[in-house]
C-alpha cells in the first residue's frame, strides 16, 4: 500500500511514526502530536497504550537497534495492533469522522 499517496489523516500520521527510525522522545513526540489532535477515542487508546510502552522497558523487546535510533518491529505483538489498525482506517478510504461514526453504528443514508 501507497502510504505515502493518501491524505495525511490522523491513521496515516500514527503510521508514519511507528515506520520511522527515532529515539523514543522523537516518538513519543510523534504519537503524542497525534493524539492531541484526533477525535477518535479508540485511537487515543492505542496511542496512549504505545506511548506508555514506549516510557517502559517492554519497548524494548519489539525494536531493532539503529544508529539513528530505533526500529519497530510493526509485525511485534506490541505493536501490531496499532498498525492493523491505522491500515483498516486508511483502507476505508474514509474521513476520520466518518471511521468514528460507522464505529458507532452510524449508516451513510441510502441515495
Amino acid at each position: 500500500m501507497d502510504y505515502a499517496a493518501m491524505s495525511t489523516t490522523s491513521y496515516q500520521k500514527t503510521l508514519e511514526a511507528l515506520m520511522v527510525t527515532a529515539q523514543v522522545p522523537a516518538r513519543v513526540n510523534k504519537f503524542t502530536a497525534v493524539y492531541t489532535k484526533t477525535d477518535d477515542p479508540d485511537l487515543k487508546a492505542h496511542l496512549r497504550s504505545a506511548i506508555d510502552r514506549l516510557h517502559s522497558n517492554e519497548y524494548y523487546e519489539g525494536v531493532a537497534a539503529t544508529s539513528a535510533g530505533d526500529r519497530l518491529d510493526l509485525d511485534h505483538a506490541q505493536w501490531k495492533p496499532l498498525r492493523l489498525f491505522c491500515e483498516g482506517a486508511i483502507a476505508s478510504q474514509k474521513p476520520e469522522w466518518q471511521v468514528i461514526a460507522e464505529r458507532h453504528g452510524w449508516q451513510a443514508p441510502s441515495r
